[in-house]
């Protein structure tokens, strides 16, 4: 889970049915997106879907992949826009580094990322669109050493920009992308159990901060 800083007097709207909470001096202004969305699909029928929505200037803002019953299934959302990107489904860990070092040379950056875990196999979705910024990564770390390295990063000014937790059998791994944004605050909370972060999410919004990203093991 994300928490970001709500600013004062200002409106943070992060529900679904209201798409986008745009924030200007103050006041909260609400644009609704057009989107296209599928819910507990096979991969044939995203890229069937994705192929057909490319053409018409549409790309991906959200890629959920989770598994039932060893069955992979997936939950997506498209909307307008034109930019480029690169995607892979179902790639092998050493497959992804390789692509994923190769693409950064030639100034691709990772923009959505997917782990999941059938029959103890660890696979990649990967999303990547041109972009010059500055990132650290790290890939298949154990918990312990990515929240040393979250916190060595944290204080020279890096924020998480995203985060996929996973398990292999019973332990947690981690695979996290931070970027250089020292003014900006956040909270994270990771392998709590429902009522902790129940407890946890009803301080911090109390406090003004708002939840950003969510990710249910």
């Amino acid at each position: 889970s994300f928490y970001r800083k709500a600013r004062p007097l200002y409106v943070c709207l992060n529900y679904s049915r209201l798409r986008l909470s745009h924030l200007t001096r103050g006041w909260s202004r609400l644009w609704l997106f057009r989107e296209n969305q599928i819910f507990q699909q096979k991969l044939r029928t995203v890229q069937s879907k994705n192929d057909e929505l490319w053409k018409k200037g549409w790309r991906l803002r959200i890629l959920n992949t989770y598994v039932i019953h060893g069955q992979i299934r997936y939950t997506a959302v498209w909307v307008e826009s034109t930019r480029d990107e690169i995607q892979v489904y179902g790639w092998k860990e050493k497959d992804f580094l390789s692509r994923n070092d190769e693409l950064w040379e030639k100034g691709w950056r990772i923009s959505i990322l997917q782990i999941y875990v059938v029959n103890g196999q660890v696979l990649y979705n990967a999303i990547w669109r041109h972009s010059e910024r500055s990132e650290r990564h790290v890939y298949n770390w154990k918990y312990k050493d990515f929240r040393r390295k979250h916190n060595e990063l944290r204080r020279e000014g890096w924020r998480l920009h995203l985060l996929q937790p996973y398990r292999i059998g019973t332990e947690l791994r981690c695979a996290a992308v931070w970027m250089y944004l020292p003014n900006r605050n956040e909270r994270f909370i990771l392998n709590r159990k429902y009522a902790g972060y129940r407890v946890y999410h009803d301080r911090l919004f109390a406090d003004g901060w708002r939840l950003h990203r969510l990710t249910v093991l």
